[in-house]
């Protein structure tokens, strides 16, 4: 209202028909028939000092029913109205709002308005457009309204309605209800004094069928004590299932007055034995704001309703977990344990589920968690596990366990459950996961608290064991026997299966330091004797004896009861009389069992022990059972011998002499009878050094010996030496010289004790000045060949061979070793003499002989000798001297191993035996290290702790051949192996195979029997310091020499082999390369790659390049070099070398030109072998470092330096390198960079930079020399896969000028048409190449129309540019074009896509009018025509061809007939605009020619077909064609002419004056052809219609005849009109023509006029009363024209 007009009130009124000064207070005006005031001031209200209300009641009437009916009509009404704007925008602005500030009247009618559109249903609800269709409305029962107060809560509100409106589907209509206006609605149920008035309602509801949907969805059930209203699904049964989880406050049992409803109400939802999630969640959070009992029963009724329904709530389960609504419980009476609920308050009696462990679990878990209350009742496992309630972890285990470890009870009472339980849970967790270590490391710290129930007692696992032979009470336990079950929890916390020595002898220990001297008890000494009998059952003493230190820490009771050491007691001995104060007799009850097996030493062992002294020499430490462990893993063959010789080599001795003494010495002077046995057949060694004091000491020691303190000494003397024990029991030496204590000395070992008479297992050994043993014991010294061997200074050794009886007494080995055995050893050393010798510092000479049975002298001795040159003697002298010097600088730590300087020494040796046969070898020996930071701190430490006693040195050795005596001629040769199976050395061979083709030497760490390196394949010993020893001497050393050996070899090989050819001497220097394919173990594999990476690093020039090698095989090999190679044709490169750019790289050229074995002919393998030969020239003569070696050399190197992880493969095809290129089709990727590179070096300031000096110059002056010899270049490039962008710039191009210049597409014309301009020929691939190279065709510049117009004045004469022709032609002239130009021309056309750009060339060759060849310019190709497009097949063709050959039309020569270029662009049948223009452009041959009608019929009828597609310009032109036929029959053009075409087809046409018309009216009258229609459409041809059930010339006459009748001749009028009359006038198509048309002559006959200027003669009146000027005249007069006459009025 407040938007209205000055003039009409702003606010309501109240009217009683006329307006009342009374606001109404609602949005809309009130009339009504009111009880007024007198002064119309307001309506009649009641007053007190009124005596009636009559009045008062009359308005309230009126507002309550009247108005308030007309006011709902009125919403009705408005809500009805579709897409009202009110509607729309202000509907519920007209709606009542109660307001406290509304007055009696208006709250009145507002309340009446609610209560009537609740009670009636009335249809006043609307909900506006909302933009699909009108809006609705509806009722109060139709509708669903968002709540209001969410509906208004901002953006999230208007979400929620778009939404419903979206996506709701049910019957009622959603309606967007303010929220002031809901309140009223809310507020009019709310009123109490409307309850009674609601109860009746909602009875009135329950018993109609039809409204108990409406119910369901309301709260409209009244509940007990309370005035709020619920759906039936809010309500509980009050005597159900689940009412125990309600009480009457909780407003859901329904009101009383509805009991006899139940039913009904159950049947609408309300919850009789299930409740939904939501209120159970509900339910349970109630539980704690209640009184504890109340709380306690709520509690019950829900876990009563879980037991049974709790499969309906898995969607609550996670909320009840945290939720506090069950009861824990107290402590139980006798508990001896801390309990965990009783430091609650006593508030603190609610908990959630998941703070609750079962009450079933109490025990195990009642000190450390809080346990469920058993009051509530039992609760279903399912039930526990879906609420939460705590399963007990082995954490809670451990926990509560501690409790009890910690309470450290005495007593067991209350327990027993507790105690097995809790065993229980721990074993079977052990069990299951034994490797928890917080369990574990728990348990363990069990073993001094009492947790061990064994009886009515807790003890300590420490004192308690599974098992006892006799109980030990009150100091050891046995486990009873219900828990020997749980045996993992007894492992774990620690409690033995039976009790070790340590536990009874510290039970003794402690007692003793308990009680000292005093007596102990009966019953401490009766347990302390069971624990002896149980210490003497399962732990006895020894054979041997209990070991000093032992007696003194077990303790016994004397006889006094008093504890005294073991060793301080003695049983008594009657026959021996020893009665000192110490000596003390051993208790009575200790039994003779006791006694024997404790070993208690009797009185008269206690004497001597007491006073007897030990043997003051032998080997303090060698026990039988090491020695066996050692010669168990040392192996049993020649190595034996090895050892003795690395000794003698050691001890800088030169010589060594091995003697099978196989005779059986004397027994009369010997050392005992015990000694016999070892008189027999024995192994003899000597060597020319002797024994020092150091030495002597150092050889007791097993596993020691005295070469730790010499660093230049190798060997682990002890444990070398020890491997004589292979052979025998008994070893023993003789040494003399000025170095040995009394100037020589002899020693013996006996570690059985058997054979020495002396010896003990603590001195198992002898030693005895030399002149005593020489003067006393005559057959023990002759054993040691003092008259055989004679020198003042040496060693002699005597090994007596273990016999049967010998092994079997053995503990060191059951093994005999017998003469034969003996034999076959030597004969194995003898097959290595010459390599044993290679890398000995000393020793230059060994040798070997016999003494048989009975014989006294040596026999059949070989020997081989070491010699090298004065020079490299020299050499090696100094190398000696270095090393030496050095090594004592290591030794006293002067220097640390990474600060030694590398050095090496070079030499050839000869190995000569005695039978004049000899070996040449080349040895190189390295000291130091290549690399001193390579040396890994470990090591360094090691070494300067002593722990590790190598040094630095290694060395390899290359056989180069071995001279022998021919035995049938007398003659020496020379014989060469072409392979090696190498040896490991630790200075003297290993039992190892590298797989190398030379031997290596090292000073390794071996195993201790020398069969292997130490740490081997075995990932066990991968970080052990020697390990990584080994690795650095193979990789840092080693390696070094190897690569030095191979430079040497090559160096020294040809004065070496002076005899040999080239080609030998090179198979033999690259068969000494270590092949990565032939070792295995990983020690040699990374040897091999370290030597490569030596090669590498040091830039050694050993890599051959063969400038002329031309030979073609199947595989790239030097072993099938055909001929002498002479020595000055080979280059030596490096891999690498610093300052170049380009690395070496390996020949396998063949592997692009090996023929397919099914297509091989000896043909193509010729061809193939010319293309490889080229190619290889081509690339050594352009400085390519081109090796050639063989191809598993350099997968070796490849296998060293891998590119990537996939190169480092086994496969055969792995050539990949990062340090050497490869040319090899398996990686041509990788081969084509490596050309392309090259090449690209040119131009450049490299110094091995490709050797072509210069481009654009003549072919033959270059290294290609030829065009044949660069394109097998060329091609070999394709075959290796270079694309043309990597082509750019190389001079490997041949322009058509045969010059040689850069790769440049982008510049270069590619084509196979290159000679159609000669005068450009080096702008051209050279024509050669252009097939060779067509695959780059599309980076080439391409030889197209323009390019060629551009260059093409170059090479034909000017005249034939710019002009159209036609000019006559001789194509067999000299000058371009010719014949041949011409025939190439237009075979290049053929490749172009268009060749508009040849449009002012006059080359385009044709038969001209008089079939006379010529030459026009292509812009006027369309005016010749291609016959050949025409279907001969066709008469229609026939008949077009024939009429263009007749007028003689220009045609097609042979040069272009077939073309495609010339087909498009020439006039043909298909093209028909070309056509027409041919035909205008020789539009005088149809006028020099005379075509049919028929002829030129079919012209047109083709020209009508096709017009669509001709140009407008053209088809304007065909109007100059002679061609069209006039009604006449006259052939004519049609320019210049208006053109109307006529049908006269069988109609007899009325010609007269028809020619003067169309002459006068410059209009050409064509034939109509049914045919040609489409054609006079486009050309704007007049066409007479002929309309449906009319003439034919109907139309001709409306539009021209009739138009043009003045013209026409008057004596030709009437046949004109009779046409008309007879044949036209019955369409009335014409009658507007004819009323119009003045044809009747007037009476002089000066003017004709029209017929309605006449009245009819044939009409009475008139003809009687007119005029005879006033009727038409002759013959129009007669009655035989009337009827055209009153057609035409």
């Amino acid at each position: 209202m407040n938007e209205l007009p000055k003039g009409f009130y702003s606010k309501s009124r109240m009217f009683c028909f006329l307006p009342l000064p009374v606001e109404a207070q609602v949005p809309v005006h009130l009339n009504g028939c009111f009880m007024v005031e007198q002064d119309r001031k307001s309506i009649t209200r009641y007053n007190q000092d009124d005596k009636t209300n009559n009045t008062s009641y009359w308005n309230d009437a009126m507002l309550d029913d009247v108005v308030q009916s007309a006011y709902i009509n009125l919403l009705s009404s408005v809500a009805c109205r579709s897409n009202d704007p009110i509607v729309e925008t202000d509907y519920w602005k007209v709606w009542p709002r109660m307001t406290p500030m509304m007055n009696q009247d208006m709250v009145l009618l507002a309340q009446s308005f609610y209560r009537s559109i609740i009670m009636k249903d009335d249809i006043v609800f609307y909900r506006r457009n909302t933009g699909t269709g009108s809006g609705v409305k509806c009722s109060l029962s139709q509708s669903l309204v968002l709540d209001p107060e969410f509906r208004h809560s901002g953006e999230i509100g208007q979400i929620a309605l778009d939404c419903m409106l979206e996506f709701y589907q049910d019957s009622c209509i959603i309606i967007d209800m303010p929220l002031d206006i809901y309140i009223n609605f809310e507020d009019f149920w709310q009123q109490f004094d409307r309850r009674k008035e609601r109860d009746i309602l909602v009875i009135g509801a329950l018993e109609d069928k039809e409204l108990h949907d409406l119910v369901k969805r309301y709260e409209c059930i009244p509940v007990q004590i309370s005035d709020r209203l619920r759906k039936p699904c809010e309500l509980i049964l009050e005597k159900g299932p689940v009412s125990g989880m309600f009480t009457v406050e909780d407003e859901v049992f329904p009101d009383a007055s509805l009991e006899c409803y139940t039913s009904i109400l159950i049947n609408m939802g309300m919850m009789v034995e299930t409740i939904s999630s939501k209120l159970l969640i509900e339910r349970a959070r109630t539980v704690g704001s209640l009184y504890k009992e109340i709380a306690l029963a709520r509690s019950t009724a829900i876990v009563k309703y879980l037991n049974k329904n709790i499969h309906l709530h898995s969607d609550a389960t996670e909320n009840l977990k945290n939720i506090p609504f069950l009861p824990v419980l107290q402590k139980l009476d006798g508990w001896p344990l801390p309990w965990k609920a009783d430091n609650l308050e006593p508030e603190e009696y609610i908990f959630p589920p998941s703070q609750l462990f079962s009450s079933n679990v109490k025990f195990v878990i009642g000190s450390v968690g809080y346990v469920l209350n058993q009051l509530v009742g039992d609760v279903e496992q399912a039930v526990m596990e879906c609420i939460g309630i705590r399963t007990v972890l082995i954490d809670n285990v451990v926990e509560q366990i501690n409790i009890l470890a910690n309470e450290n009870l005495y007593s067991s009472v209350g327990l027993e459950e507790t105690c097995e339980e809790l065993y229980k849970r721990l074993n079977d967790h052990l069990i299951f996961d034994s490797k928890n270590l917080i369990v574990v490391k728990s348990l363990k710290g069990f073993q001094h608290k009492r947790i061990v129930r064994i009886e009515s007692d807790m003890v300590e696992p420490i004192r308690v064991a599974i098992n006892l032979k006799v109980s030990c009470s009150p100091f050891l336990y046995e486990v009873p026997g219900n828990l020997k079950q749980f045996k993992c929890l007894w492992e774990y916390v620690g409690i033995p299966r039976w009790f070790d020595e340590n536990t009874f002898i510290g039970i003794l220990k402690e007692h003793v330091k308990l009680k000292g001297k005093e007596q102990i008890t009966i019953d401490e000494t009766h347990g302390i004797i069971s624990m002896l009998k149980n210490l003497s059952t399962y732990h006895p003493a020894p054979p041997t004896g209990m070991p000093e230190e032992k007696k003194k820490a077990i303790f016994i009771p004397d006889q006094n009861s008093i504890l005294r050491p073991m060793c301080d007691v003695c049983y008594d001995d009657p026959d021996f009389h020893y009665e000192d104060e110490d000596v003390y007799i051993v208790h009575g009850e200790i039994t003779q069992q006791i006694i024997k097996d404790l070993g208690i030493m009797s009185k008269r062992h206690l004497y001597l022990s007491r006073h007897s002294d030990s043997i003051p020499f032998g080997q303090k430490e060698k026990l039988v059972i090491r020695l066996k462990g050692i010669i168990n893993a040392y192996p049993k063959d020649h190595s034996v011998l090895n050892e003795l010789l690395q000794n003698a080599d050691d001890a800088k001795a030169t010589e060594i002499h091995f003697v099978f003494d196989q005779r059986q010495l004397g027994t009369k002077d010997i050392f005992d009878k015990k000694w016999g046995p070892v008189q027999g057949p024995a192994l003899c060694v000597f060597n020319n050094a002797c024994f020092t004091a150091k030495d002597l000491q150092g050889i007791q020691d097993l596993g020691e010996g005295s070469k730790s303190d010499d660093p230049s000494k190798t060997g682990q003397f002890g444990v070398g030496f020890n491997a004589v024990y292979h052979l025998t029991d008994v070893p023993s030496f003789l040494t003399r010289g000025q170095d040995t204590p009394d100037g020589g000395t002899f020693c013996v070992f006996d570690p059985h004790c058997l054979y020495l008479p002396v010896a003990q297992p603590e001195n198992p050994g002898m030693r005895l000045k030399l002149e005593t043993f020489q003067s006393r014991y005559g057959d023990v010294y002759k054993g040691y060949l003092q008259d055989k061997i004679k020198t003042d200074t040496g060693t002699w050794f005597r090994l007596p061979l273990r016999t049967h009886e010998m092994a079997r007494k053995s503990e060191i080995s059951s093994k005999s070793f017998l003469a034969r055995d003996m034999n076959s050893l030597l004969e194995k050393m003898k097959s290595q003499m010459k390599t044993s010798l290679l890398f000995l510092s000393n020793i230059k000479k060994i040798s070997i002989s016999y003494i048989k049975e009975n014989c006294n002298e040596l026999s059949d001795t070989f020997s081989v000798c070491f010699s090298v040159s004065d020079s490299d003697f020299e050499n090696v002298k100094d190398f000696s001297s270095y090393v030496n010097t050095e090594s004592k600088m290591i030794k006293s730590k002067e220097k640390t191993l990474d600060q030694i300087s590398l050095k090496e020494v070079r030499y050839s040796a000869t190995i000569e035996d005695n039978q004049n046969n000899s070996e040449t070898w080349l040895i190189v020996q390295a000291f130091g290290f290549n690399e001193g930071n390579a040396v890994a701190e470990c090591i360094l430490t090691a070494a300067s702790s002593g722990e590790l006693g190598f040094l630095p040195r290694g060395g390899t050795a290359i056989k180069m051949g071995s001279n022998f005596i021919d035995n049938q001629r007398g003659l020496p040769h020379t014989y060469i192996s072409e392979s090696h199976d190498g040896n490991a050395f630790c200075f003297l061979p290993l039992p190892i195979r590298t797989g190398l083709p030379v031997h290596i030497n090292g000073h390794f760490s071996v195993h201790a029997n020398r069969n292997g390196l130490f740490g081997g394949n075995s990932a066990t010993y991968s970080n052990d310091t020697r390990t990584k020893w080994n690795n650095l001497l193979l990789q840092q050393n080693v390696a070094f020499s190897y690569a030095s050996c191979l430079e040497y070899s090559k160096e020294v090989l040809p004065n070496l082999l002076n005899t040999f050819k080239n080609i030998d001497i090179l198979k033999i220097f690259f068969a000494s390369f270590p092949n990565y394919d032939k070792v295995t173990e990983a020690y040699w594999k990374e040897l091999v790659n370290a030597i490569y990476k030596n090669i590498h690093k040091r830039a050694l020039n050993i890599f051959p390049i063969y400038p002329k090698y031309t030979n073609y095989v199947q595989k790239m090999s030097l072993y099938s070099l055909p001929g002498e190679l002479e020595q000055d044709e080979i280059d030596w490169i490096p891999l690498e070398k610093v300052g170049h750019t380009f690395r070496a790289c390996f020949d396998n050229l063949t592997s692009f030109y090996q023929s397919d074995e099914q297509d091989y002919t000896p043909k193509n393998g010729q061809i193939l072998q010319k293309q490889e030969t080229v190619v290889r020239q081509i690339l050594v003569d352009s400085g390519m470092k081109l090796i050639c070696i063989p191809l598993w050399i350099f997968r070796s190197i490849c296998k060293t330096f891998p590119v990537d992880s996939w190169s480092s493969s086994n496969s055969a095809f792995d050539l990949k390198c990062a340090v050497a290129d490869v040319l090899t089709s398996e990686h041509t990727d990788k081969s084509s960079e490596i050309v392309v590179t090259f090449f690209r070096s040119w131009n450049t300031g490299n110094i091995d930079k490709c050797r072509i000096s210069d481009v654009n110059i003549p072919l033959r002056e270059s290294i290609f020399q030829s065009v044949e010899r660069l394109s097998s270049f060329l091609h070999f490039c394709l075959k290796l896969g270079i694309e043309c962008p990597e082509f750019e710039g190389l001079p490997l191009m041949l322009n058509n000028s045969e010059q040689l210049v850069c790769f440049s597409p982008c510049t270069t014309i590619m084509s196979e048409f290159c000679n159609l301009l000669p005068s450009s020929s080096a702008m051209f691939v050279h024509d050669r190449l252009v097939v060779l190279l067509c695959k780059f065709k599309q980076f080439f510049k391409c030889l197209d129309v323009g390019n060629f117009c551009s260059e093409l004045l170059h090479s034909v004469d000017e005249q034939y540019h710019q002009q159209h022709g036609p000019l006559l032609w001789d194509g067999s002239q000299t000058s371009l074009p010719n014949d041949a130009w011409m025939i190439m021309f237009w075979e290049f056309l053929k490749t172009v896509p268009s060749i508009s750009e040849l449009s002012n060339w006059c080359l385009f060759p044709v038969l001209w009018y008089k079939e006379d060849l010529v030459l026009i310019s292509f812009n006027l190709a369309y005016t010749v025509v291609n016959y050949n497009s025409f279907d001969q097949q066709a008469i229609d063709d026939r008949y077009i061809v024939s009429s263009l050959k007749k007028l003689s039309i220009p045609s097609l020569s042979l040069y272009n007939k077939y073309s495609k270029h010339a087909g498009e662009i020439v006039a043909s049948k298909q093209q028909p605009e070309k056509l027409a223009r041919c035909l205008v452009f020789h539009k005088k041959a149809f006028t020099n020619t005379c075509l049919t009608q028929d002829e030129c019929n079919r012209l047109v009828t083709y020209l009508a077909t096709n017009v669509s597609r001709i140009g407008p310009i053209v088809r304007e032109n065909l109007k100059q064609l002679k061609i069209f036929t006039s009604i006449f029959g006259e052939i004519v053009s049609v320019e210049g002419f208006s053109v109307l075409v006529v049908d006269i087809d069988n109609s007899n046409i009325v010609e007269d004056g028809l020619a003067e018309q169309a002459n006068h009216s410059n209009t050409l009258l064509l034939k109509h052809n049914a045919l040609h229609v489409d054609l006079y459409r486009v050309l704007q041809f007049r066409v007479c219609m002929i309309l449906p059930d009319a003439h034919k010339l109907l139309e001709f006459y409306r539009i021209f005849v009739l138009p043009n009748f003045e013209i026409l001749p008057r004596n030709l009028h009437l046949s004109h009109l009779s046409f008309i009359s007879d044949r036209l006038i019955r369409n009335d198509y014409l009658m507007e023509a004819l009323r119009d048309l003045q044809f009747i002559p007037s009476t002089n006959g000066d003017i004709l006029k029209k017929a309605c200027e006449y009245f009819s003669p044939h009409h009475k009146v008139f003809s009687s009363l007119c005029k005879p000027s006033e009727l038409p005249p002759h013959p129009f007069n007669s009655i035989s024209w009337k009827c055209f006459m009153e057609f035409a009025e």
